[in-house]
């Protein structure tokens, strides 16, 4: 364990790594369930077959089609909190009502919204496999509320290398003070 994960290691964690797709959260989310070793979840497990046929064949997701994947992903996180209080999980989070639900699951959580250019994204979405095509990006930045604003959100540039957005991230983690936790749904 290096000297950032035994800081860090008696405090119950939710770190949710944001940002539209492409923006590098699973490749940040990695590695930083590896420094600081927490259990990775990947938001995308939780889309129904039906919603990744969607938007595999072109075609976003409406706010409907998104309620029965966040039902899914709050009720996964507030079932292993207690098994499993220390994770990161890459999540697009793009609605502030979206991002309000997690919060009301009532545990320690902290936001950190990857941000960049929109041509870098789509460079690094030309160069990956993956069942959300790169068409889909303008709806996604179409869908991004703002995070400006909220107290429990970290920007961070996507255009410097992973291993320094790693460090920022960790250093951002170690500083982070939680407010009161408010009773969960």
């Amino acid at each position: 364990m290096d000297d950032a994960a035994t800081k860090l290691s008696a405090r119950p964690l939710l770190l949710v790594v944001m940002g539209v797709s492409g923006s590098g959260k699973s490749t940040l989310a990695r590695a930083l369930a590896e420094r600081l070793e927490l259990a990775l979840f990947e938001a995308d497990d939780f889309h129904s077959a039906a919603a990744v046929a969607r938007m595999r064949s072109g075609l976003p997701l409406t706010n409907e089609w998104r309620e029965p994947w966040m039902d899914a992903l709050c009720q996964h996180l507030s079932r292993t909190r207690a098994s499993v209080p220390r994770r990161v999980l890459a999540w697009s989070g793009l609605q502030r009502d979206h991002r309000a639900r997690i919060l009301e699951l009532g545990e320690p959580t902290l936001f950190l919204h990857l941000v960049g250019p929109p041509a870098l994204v789509a460079s690094r979405m030309a160069a990956r496999e993956h069942f959300f095509p790169a068409s889909l990006l303008d709806s996604q930045y179409a869908a991004l509320d703002p995070t400006a604003g909220e107290a429990n959100v970290v920007e961070l540039d996507i255009g410097v290398p992973v291993e320094r957005l790693c460090a920022v991230a960790v250093e951002h983690v170690r500083m982070w003070q939680p407010p009161k936790a408010a009773d969960g749904c």
